[in-house]
């Protein structure tokens, strides 16, 4: 698998709230390293690598997580990890 498909899928992957509530028990948004592969990652929002992507709002939440340590933070709970699934699902049950 080439770099590129890796890196859309991991970014994409960034979606699923579980998912970031596995990352954030596991610490690794406590590593520096991994903190600046999220930052790495940023380049994902210009068009010419956006237009990749299935699920846009991932680039929102990977926006969050280099950003906003409130962000982060709150992944360890529960009721904010089913409140960020129910807002994913009300704004793809109301796309149009």
């Amino acid at each position: 698998m080439s770099r590129f498909v890796e890196e859309l899928e991991f970014v994409q992957c960034l979606c699923n709230p579980q998912y970031l509530q596995y990352l954030y028990q596991q610490g690794y948004f406590s590593r520096p390293d991994f903190m600046e592969y999220l930052a790495y990652l940023q380049y994902w929002k210009r068009p010419e690598y956006a237009k990749y992507l299935f699920f846009p709002q991932a680039l929102n939440i990977l926006h969050l997580l280099v950003t906003s340590k409130e962000f982060v933070d709150a992944l360890k709970y529960k009721q904010v990890v089913e409140l960020i699934a129910s807002q994913q699902y009300f704004q793809w049950k109301n796309r149009r």
